[in-house]
């Protein structure tokens, strides 16, 4: 779940020189690279989140620039690994990939955030508050 500094760092640890201007101008590009490079899922987080896999991009809009804020990122890991867990045996036995879950973790965060919003700046833990809602609220939608 890297941001773009955070994945020109990653390349470069990979002795592979990516500019972040080259990222930014171009980031569902660069996050299909770092999908074949690196053998897995990427979600790039930014104001449009990517994720890919070797043979899907998906670009979600940022519901809220307030996302942009210390923690945020940490949060999306959490939720994100907590599906995984949860899937588990769907993931090993292929009836859900790393693609699909990585997009309901993202949904989530959103929706958490944007209720956290409220139209106004928020916080890494005003978003924890509102993740049980949002996923209660979708389970009865059957939304997940």
């Amino acid at each position: 779940t890297p941001h773009y500094k955070e994945l020109q760092e990653l390349f470069a640890a990979n002795s592979m020189e990516v500019s972040l201007a080259e990222i930014k101008k171009d980031p569902a590009k660069w996050a299909k690279n770092a999908s074949l490079e690196f053998k897995t899922t990427v979600l790039l987080k930014g104001n449009t989140t990517i994720i890919c896999d070797a043979k899907n991009i998906v670009e979600i809009k940022s519901g809220t620039t307030y996302l942009a804020t210390a923690g945020s990122g940490d949060v999306l890991s959490g939720i994100l690994g907590s599906l995984v867990a949860n899937n588990y045996l769907r993931l090993r036995n292929k009836t859900i990939t790393l693609l699909e879950i990585a997009q309901v973790a993202v949904l989530i965060h959103q929706e958490a955030s944007l209720e956290a919003s409220n139209g106004g700046p928020i916080s890494a833990s005003m978003i924890i508050e509102k993740i049980s809602p949002v996923i209660g609220k979708a389970l009865s939608t059957k939304f997940i």
